[in-house]
């Protein structure tokens, strides 16, 4: 997992402390990085390791800050352009907040997405950030089942049923019956007798008939909020 390093904090409070520099000229006062190699090792500046690497570990932090603001001004702005819809529009600013307020830990899981899934676009590693995130502060989200959706710029569209806090939803529910109605026109098929009565020719039109509307209802769901998306 590729994460942000707590040093970017550090570093800005650092900096913070340090004037710009200024032209040198043949000044021979110490220049910023030897100030904010004292700073950070307790001694003087000079040319010595432990300049240089506590200026490695400050660029390295202010590269991750600058990362995790890049990574959260992308979701910010993938969230309000259309392509982020939700059932419910709590949902939207429940993310933003969360995003906001630690776009680090964000960056982290859109840069897991990208460590993790080589190749993945940037807009589905944002969404699929997005769904992290939900599901990690599921308590701040309505308690109730809501159904979210995630448009991408190759023209490829998901859909997510979010469980209610119990766990439960329409997906989840379409999805159990039309396993059930596949294991019954398997047993049905795997029963019958050799000549096929009449008994098991009824039980296995009555399999497929409900696999067919099982297979609809789904259908018509995806359907449904596909529409109200505008996917």
């Amino acid at each position: 997992m590729i994460s942000i390093s707590s040093t970017s904090s550090a570093a800005l409070i650092v900096l913070q402390q340090v004037q710009a520099p200024a032209d040198r000229g043949n000044d021979t006062k110490p220049n910023a990085v030897d100030k904010i190699a004292a700073i950070v090792n307790g001694g003087t500046g000079g040319d010595s390791p432990e300049k240089t690497r506590a200026a490695a570990r400050i660029n390295s932090g202010l590269l991750d800050a600058q990362q995790a603001k890049g990574d959260a001004s992308a979701a910010l702005t993938y969230l309000e352009s259309g392509k982020f819809k939700s059932s419910d529009p709590s949902v939207k600013q429940t993310l933003k907040m969360l995003i906001s307020e630690d776009s680090e830990r964000f960056a982290a899981l859109v840069e897991e997405e990208k460590a993790t899934k080589p190749g993945i676009t940037n807009d589905n590693a944002i969404a699929n950030a997005i769904y992290s995130l939900i599901e990690s502060n599921r308590e701040q989200f309505p308690a109730g089942e809501f159904v979210i959706g995630f448009r991408f710029a190759n023209g490829g569209s998901n859909l997510i049923n979010m469980p209610d806090a119990n766990g439960n939803s329409t997906s989840r529910a379409l999805s159990a019956r039309h396993s059930a109605n596949i294991a019954a026109l398997i047993t049905a098929s795997e029963t019958g007798t050799p000549e096929g009565s009449a008994s098991d020719g009824g039980k296995m039109k009555d399999a497929v008939r409900s696999l067919q509307a099982s297979m609809s209802d789904q259908a018509a769901w995806s359907k449904r909020w596909r529409d109200a998306f505008g996917f």
